[in-house]
């Protein structure tokens, strides 16, 4: 049984963010955008509240889903640097083969490097990959089980407006 169902903060074209505990969970379906990576800054700001000893985050990177914009990857690498100490691990999981799978995990390799976050971090191809890993530094009470479940219901969600 799940203790707590995700919170669904925004479903959209372009990403759907949700805080399951103390993990945020970002899925993208298109690029990052300022507006969404604006949207993850404040839900990171809102979940610190809740888990002052730190937060999760796992970003998941739909299969075909278009490179980051410079502008974005810089935003991104900014908002890393300011959590700092905060996090306590990050997980991406890039979907897919080929060639976009292979850039798409250069730039979030090339994204850590100038971020240098103080905490785990791990990029995988699957999400039951991310759960082996991540789960199990969430706390004793989060299984790779529930974790996998949190998953599909954030990538459930409708999207909104």
């Amino acid at each position: 049984m799940m203790p707590a169902p995700p919170k669904i903060w925004k479903a959209t074209d372009v990403h759907t963010l949700a805080t399951w505990h103390s993990l945020q969970i970002v899925v993208w379906k298109q690029a990052p955008t300022v507006t969404a990576l604006t949207d993850v800054y404040k839900a990171t700001e809102a979940l610190l509240v809740h888990h002052p000893d730190g937060v999760a985050v796992l970003g998941i990177a739909q299969s075909g889903m278009p490179l980051i914009g410079p502008e974005e990857r810089k935003l991104a690498a900014a908002q890393l640097k300011d959590f700092g100490a905060r996090m306590k691990c990050l997980c991406s999981v890039i979907e897919g083969d080929g060639f976009w799978a292979g850039a798409t995990r250069s730039v979030m390799t090339a994204i850590m490097m100038v971020a240098r976050p103080p905490c785990p971090v791990k990029t995988f191809a699957r999400v039951d990959e991310a759960a082996a890993w991540q789960a199990p530094l969430l706390g004793p009470s989060i299984s790779p089980a529930l974790y996998l479940r949190a998953v599909a219901e954030v990538r459930q969600a409708r999207v909104v407006g």
